[in-house]
């Protein structure tokens, strides 16, 4: 439960899902607000089978740090990022960096950091700077 002084980022109906909700609607987007979701209005009806284009973030949510999660024996880390078949968890400072080909690891068994060390270094830096982008609004 959020406390009334925190602000209120987790929602179904967050601004990264909302964009293609504006077309539907007929209406425009609220004045100079910035949206970092993508419409895939078109997809949604069936009309085109395209994915995403851009990375997708997310933060662990305030309070989840703490939560026992079964299966694993140490705390995950705070931020995450999908582009493509790449997926990317580290800390807010860019630390505990662990990443995974989805496409043939879905399990998310094989730390690829090591590895792949050009799309470590470029998803680590797009999700720490997006982290710190939000942080700011």
């Amino acid at each position: 439960m959020l406390a009334t002084s925190e602000k209120h980022r987790y929602s179904d109906l967050h601004p990264v899902n909302v964009l293609w909700l504006f077309r539907l609607c007929g209406v425009s987007k609220p004045g100079e607000t910035v949206f970092d979701g993508e419409d895939l209005l078109d997809t949604l009806l069936g009309k085109d089978v395209r994915s995403r284009t851009e990375p997708i973030f997310f933060e662990r949510p305030v309070g989840f740090k703490k939560m026992p999660m079964p299966g694993f024996e140490e705390q995950l880390p705070d931020l995450a990022v999908r582009k493509g078949q790449w997926k990317l968890l580290c800390d807010y400072d860019g630390s505990r960096v662990q990443l995974y080909d989805l496409s043939v690891d879905p399990g998310e068994s094989k730390n690829l950091m090591d590895s792949q060390p050009e799309v470590t270094r470029e998803l680590a830096g797009k999700v720490v700077a997006w982290h710190r982008s939000i942080s700011e609004r």
